[in-house]
């Protein structure tokens, strides 16, 4: 590559349409001949991978009961030294996953890379398993931002609550629920360089609004 290319990540809540979003964009960025690459960033376990096995012998990670069947769940916040220590490690966790991705990347002929969450929802993960509501506003927002290229275009997908959970039912018994959609509620309201884009119309008009926000096609959409 001559150059560095640019990024796009797209966070949100499952359900809110990042995946559908995301392909249609690839879609029209091909088009218009842009080469995209896409890249799913959510999680980079490596220290990380042993302690969520070490969580589920000691009790802070649960089995509980969904319309999924049995799915573990993190609970974390019953020891605060132990949320202190994984918050730690996920942020060296995801520092090592941007070397990583920069090594991928070399040699990778993609003017745009298109990342399925990043830091922001990894943001919203730690707040929910430590339940800290205060969370996005302590200095590790900014700590895991500082990871992300600079340059890099953040959007937040935010969608109708009962089309999210029509898209997703099985949020309904997810005691989680509620408190990681409040946690990408105030993540609107943190100064910072997000744009939220409200996906509430056609997928079509969602991603036509993506792309005014970015510097990457030099003529009227295809």
């Amino acid at each position: 590559m001559s150059a560095l290319p640019k990024f796009i990540v797209v966070s949100g809540i499952d359900g809110s349409g990042k995946t559908t979003i995301i392909n249609c964009l690839k879609q029209r960025l091909e088009e218009n001949g842009v080469k995209p690459h896409y890249i799913w960033l959510r999680y980079n376990h490596l220290i990380i991978k042993p302690v969520h096995a070490l969580c589920r012998l000691v009790g802070l990670s649960r089995r509980h009961d969904s319309s999924r069947g049995q799915v573990w769940r993190h609970e974390f916040y019953r020891s605060q030294l132990f949320c202190s220590l994984y918050i730690y490690l996920t942020w060296f966790d995801t520092w090592f996953g941007r070397l990583k991705l920069a090594w991928q990347l070399r040699n990778i002929d993609a003017s745009v890379v298109i990342c399925d969450r990043w830091v922001n929802d990894i943001l919203i993960d730690l707040a929910v398993d430590s339940r800290r509501a205060d969370f996005l506003e302590s200095s590790w927002t900014e700590r895991f931002h500082r990871i992300v290229p600079v340059g890099t275009k953040n959007f937040l997908i935010v969608r109708d609550n009962n089309a999210v959970l029509n898209c997703r039912p099985e949020c309904q018994d997810d005691p989680d629920f509620e408190f990681r959609k409040n946690m990408y509620g105030q993540l609107q309201e943190i100064p910072s360089n997000i744009i939220v884009l409200f996906n509430d119309g056609s997928v079509e008009q969602t991603v036509d609004n993506l792309i005014t926000h970015l510097n990457v096609i030099d003529r009227p959409l295809a």
